[in-house]
């Protein structure tokens, strides 16, 4: 079953402010994981997750798969309209937590030296 839901994902690292991205989006449960379906910029986005791991899928104008599970460091391609880059990401911290009306997930990832802070609000 699919529903229509509520999503902000709110980004930042040490040097910067908090970017906030809140869009409507669809939510399935599907193979034991959970998905988000929903559009930024123009992109098409999906965030599958479970209590181990998280896949965010962007693709369009900007694509890149990144696999987030704790403790673990995982390898991924970004491709711009610049072209093609590798990224190595390292996954500090994984927790997801269920709520009455959705989930909140919240990261900690370094990314080429710089430390990353990610919290995703289903609702």
């Amino acid at each position: 079953m699919t529903k229509d839901c509520c999503l902000t994902i709110e980004t930042r690292t040490a040097q910067s402010e908090a970017v906030i991205t809140e869009t409507k989006a669809r939510y399935c449960r599907k193979g034991g994981r959970h998905h988000i379906l929903f559009d930024i910029e123009g992109d098409r986005c999906r965030i599958g997750f479970d209590d181990n791991s998280l896949l965010y899928k962007r693709t369009g104008v900007l694509s890149y798969e990144l696999s987030l599970i704790s403790g673990k460091t995982t390898d991924a391609e970004m491709s711009t309209p610049y072209g093609r880059t590798g990224i190595t990401c390292t996954t500090r911290k994984y927790e997801i937590r269920t709520e009455r009306d959705g989930f909140i997930i919240e990261t900690d990832y370094d990314i080429a030296d710089e430390r990353y802070e990610m919290k995703i609000r289903l609702s």
